[in-house]
């Protein structure tokens, strides 16, 4: 009998002829599409990329269309496959830097793609901006006071802690500007009032102007609330430092507090600090005796004098761990990240008794980031605040790094 092949058999014929097809078409696809990683081609889209508008300083853009654009995204699979996997740092920009006021189409480019060997196509090639010269004028605040103390209470003259607000933005719309003014409302208040605020740039009308900007944005007023008959609390003025084995431990003052009538001639504080008492090396507790000082000319005052008693108890140290940097002054609306350590070690000295019922909570630990440039990081001096009579000896570290950013 003779022997069929199996080339004979019209089944298998056929497979095989189909296995060799589509292994040539996978040859001729991927040697045609490849971009040298030999991988086919793709394109994907990312959607809803920011547009960035780049000016001059002495520019900006006050209008843009679009303000988020879709991206096609090209390349082989793995290229493609990488940018979808880190597109968060992928910027849409119209550099407009050279450009002068008017309206202007801006081509959108893009940056910081994680590799180079794809190409982004936006949806929309341009943007459209409308760039005006940027523009600041000076402004004095004006703080208006809305409400009324309560009953037969008065009000004293506001204090800001700015006075001089730079307005600055589009040439148009910083004209419009007419006045800057803080409000602060003391309705039925019983005692001062210190709020922060915000600026509001006002036209004519006392609209508020849209589109500009103050330097400071925010103020602290502070509105004396003030009594017929002015109650001052009598704050001792402690100098010097007692002997070496020993520490303030505690500072009264008979009375605590007097009445204060006559003419009014300026704004008084909450308080009048009494003469200076000098402790130095001091061994034992002892009464002071001082002379209340007018507050103002023609003042007439409930006592005369009043006596300052020092208690004084053995020194003694304490030392915690892990007392948190907390960021205090004005950020200018960023994020501040401090740069290392978060946490301090503190020695704090002082009187015995008094140490014996410090607490972590008593002690406040911060930096003051004012003034912070942006993505600039500054070495800062950690401050540290205890009550009063207590003394820090160590702080580790004694300075942090802190940067703030968008």
């Amino acid at each position: 009998m003779k022997r069929r092949s199996l080339f004979d058999n019209n089944l298998f014929v056929r497979l095989i002829s189909v296995v060799l097809g589509f292994l040539l078409w996978v040859v001729v696809s991927f040697s045609s599409n490849s971009q040298g990683t030999g991988l086919a081609t793709t394109t994907q889209v990312l959607h809803n990329i920011p547009v960035i508008v780049l000016t001059s300083p002495q520019m900006m853009a006050t209008s843009e269309r679009p303000v988020r654009v879709n991206l096609s995204v090209s390349g082989s699979i793995f290229d493609v496959a990488t940018v979808q996997a880190d597109s968060s740092g992928i910027r849409a920009v119209a550099n407009a830097t050279t450009m002068g006021p008017g309206k202007h189409q801006v081509p959108i480019i893009i940056e910081n793609s994680p590799t180079s060997a794809v190409t982004f196509v936006p949806e929309t090639p341009y943007a459209e901006v409308n760039i005006q010269e940027r523009v600041a004028s000076p402004f004095s605040l004006h703080v208006k006071v809305v409400g009324k103390p309560q009953s037969g209470m008065r009000l004293g003259e506001p204090i800001s802690s700015n006075n001089q607000i730079v307005v600055s933005g589009p040439d148009a719309l910083v004209h419009q500007v007419t006045a800057v003014k803080a409000l602060v409302d003391v309705t039925g208040s019983t005692q001062s009032v210190t709020r922060m605020v915000p600026v509001l740039p006002v036209n004519k009308h006392g609209q508020v102007v849209q589109g500009v900007f103050c330097n400071p944005e925010t103020v602290t007023i502070s509105v004396p609330v003030l009594s017929p008959v002015h109650q001052l609390q009598l704050v001792p003025f402690i100098t010097g430092q007692p002997a070496a084995k020993w520490s303030v431990a505690s500072v009264s003052v008979t009375p605590s507090s007097i009445s204060v009538t006559g003419p009014l001639q300026a704004q008084l504080p909450s308080y009048l600090t009494l003469p200076p008492v000098d402790v130095a090396r001091l061994t034992h507790s002892k009464a002071f005796v001082v002379a209340i000082p007018a507050p103002y000319n023609g003042a007439k005052l409930s006592v005369p004098i009043a006596q300052v008693r020092v208690e004084l108890a053995p020194k003694g140290s304490t030392t915690l761990q892990g007392i948190p940097i907390k960021i205090m002054g004005n950020t200018g609306g960023h994020q501040v990240v401090i740069q290392g350590p978060q946490f301090v070690r503190l020695t704090i000295t002082g009187a015995n008794s008094q140490l014996a019922n410090f607490q972590s909570q008593d002690v406040s630990v911060y930096v003051d980031v004012s003034g912070l440039k942006l993505n600039k990081p500054t070495l800062l001096p950690v401050t540290v605040a205890v009550p009063n009579y207590l003394s820090v000896a160590k702080v580790l570290p004694d300075r942090v790094a802190v940067v703030a950013v968008k």
